[in-house]
């Protein structure tokens, strides 16, 4: 069962895609409070959780510059010391056809110094395969790991990806998700230990039509 709080995006959609697949995940099972770094105080007091998913941004570091990265380093510490089982997903940006990145991308491609920020965005499907693979037992609830594709890209590639790419029309409303001093802070990530954890196979950013969780 999840115990979610009022959660930073993108937990809400996440877990409304893991739902749509398979609502017993979500309705049944170990009593498992999902965490972003909107939810501060909630990993001090988890005596209503069997186990804990945080939720954050590959960036996150105790010396991160940017603030909301520090803070979901303490989240993850809060979290760590519950001594609760804890699982930590490090995101990169979240790409598909109606995702609100791609949907600000479209509308307002990046310039100066955000438009040469190197990131490595994965499908949004793959991350939604991820939680359910944890959430069902295929991986093991241990560890962090960093979630993205290997394809690195610069953001103003990326938004030329988005205005190439058709809007299906049924997602959330554009955002930059996350922040652009997320983005820029993000740098390169190792996808592989990810990868073997969850046995998944990241699929192209191109193929992302038909891998949106939208």
């Amino acid at each position: 069962m999840i115990l979610v709080d009022p959660a930073a995006a993108p937990v809400p959609r996440l877990l409304r895609a893991v739902r749509a697949r398979t609502a017993a995940l979500v309705d049944s099972g170990p009593r498992t409070r999902v965490l972003s770094p909107a939810d501060a105080a909630a990993a001090g007091s988890p005596s209503d959780a069997d186990r804990l998913l945080v939720v954050d941004w590959i960036g996150t570091h105790r010396d991160a510059r940017v603030p909301s990265l520090r803070a979901a380093w303490d989240l993850e510490e809060r979290a760590r010391a519950t001594g609760l089982p804890l699982l930590v997903l490090r995101l990169a940006p979240l790409v598909g056809p109606s995702t609100p990145l791609m949907r600000a991308l479209r509308a307002q491609r990046p310039s100066g110094r955000a438009a040469r920020a190197l990131v490595q965005p994965v499908r949004e499907a793959d991350v939604v395969e991820t939680v359910e693979r944890a959430l069902d037992g295929r991986a093991a609830w241990r560890g962090w790991y960093e979630v993205c594709g290997e394809e690195v890209l610069t953001l103003e590639e990326l938004a030329s990806l988005a205005a190439s790419t058709p809007d299906l029309g049924a997602g959330e409303e554009a955002e930059w998700e996350p922040t652009l001093d997320i983005l820029a802070a993000q740098g390169l990530a190792e996808p592989d230990a990810w990868r073997e954890h969850f046995g998944i196979t990241p699929g192209p950013l191109r193929s992302a039509p038909a891998g949106s969780a939208t």
